[in-house]
């Protein structure tokens, strides 16, 4: 339920108002009369349900009149499921698990259900998934798509036909069940996790190689500059200081190709 309040247009003259509200995901529209008033406000209670998109606008109950501006308001969004687990089933049957969403008030369980999505192929494709509808988790699959590998992902939708956004995406590859053998989990994987793990690894590895690219180049920078602090260009002689040991000895001096070496 929500509160719609506008400031009356000819205050104090007494004046009715028609409020057109528009709900664009069922594209359906409602219309409500406040009539006679006076005072410098007024206001109407509407509800509203939950994953909604309503366009609102107000004018007065007179010939030619110019309505408000058109107001968006978005109801809060219906809770999505998540962690989808497959089990194998016996005779190509699949059990579907997960987790159920936090249902409050005004919401009662008996006003929602779930639809399951599956499909063929390594991503989920909505227009060819084959749509099942569910009371709860979890739910079977008698009739499941023919393929070599297969996707599903869950909805919570209301009676009312409003619907969550897609859980994570299971994709998985079938696997061939005896009849008499045990459940066995299918090998799937949940490709909201994963991709989120190769985010992670993507990361990592970029800042391992920033610091060893910064790190190569602070190194290269340093023994530049020692180098350049130590040799004279000019009179072609290296010199070092700060070790004791070597204060009293002669700075090392180069030579020329043309000046004979004397070794004493």
């Amino acid at each position: 339920m929500i509160l719609i309040s506008w400031k009356a247009s000819c205050h104090p003259v007494q004046q009715s108002y028609k409020v057109s509200i528009l709900e664009s995901n069922k594209n359906k529209n409602f219309e409500a009369t406040v009539p006679n008033v006076s005072d410098t406000e007024a206001s109407l209670h509407f509800s509203v349900n939950y994953g909604g998109n309503y366009y609102i606008r107000i004018s007065t109950m007179t010939p030619n009149a110019v309505p408000s501006p058109l107001i968006n308001y978005r109801a809060p969004e219906l809770p999505s499921p998540h962690q989808v687990k497959v089990f194998s089933m016996p005779d190509g049957h699949y059990e579907i698990y997960w987790h159920k969403p936090n249902i409050t008030l005004p919401l009662k369980p008996s006003m929602v259900h779930y639809l399951v999505h599956m499909s063929e192929g390594s991503e989920l494709n909505v227009t060819t998934a084959k749509t099942y509808q569910a009371e709860d988790s979890p739910f079977i699959i008698i009739d499941p798509p023919t393929s070599n590998k297969l996707s599903v992902a869950v909805q919570l939708a209301t009676n009312e036909g409003y619907v969550s956004k897609m859980s994570e995406v299971f994709s998985f590859v079938p696997q061939s069940v005896d009849s008499q053998s045990s459940e066995v989990v299918v090998v799937g994987v949940n490709t909201g996790w994963m991709s989120m793990f190769l985010v992670l690894l993507v990361i990592g590895l970029s800042a391992g190689l920033t610091y060893f690219v910064v790190r190569h180049r602070n190194l290269q920078n340093s023994f530049v500059q020692f180098a350049n602090s130590r040799y004279d260009t000019r009179s072609g002689s290296a010199t070092f200081t700060g070790v004791d040991s070597l204060d009293d000895e002669p700075a090392v001096q180069g030579f020329s190709d043309d000046e004979p070496l004397v070794i004493t």
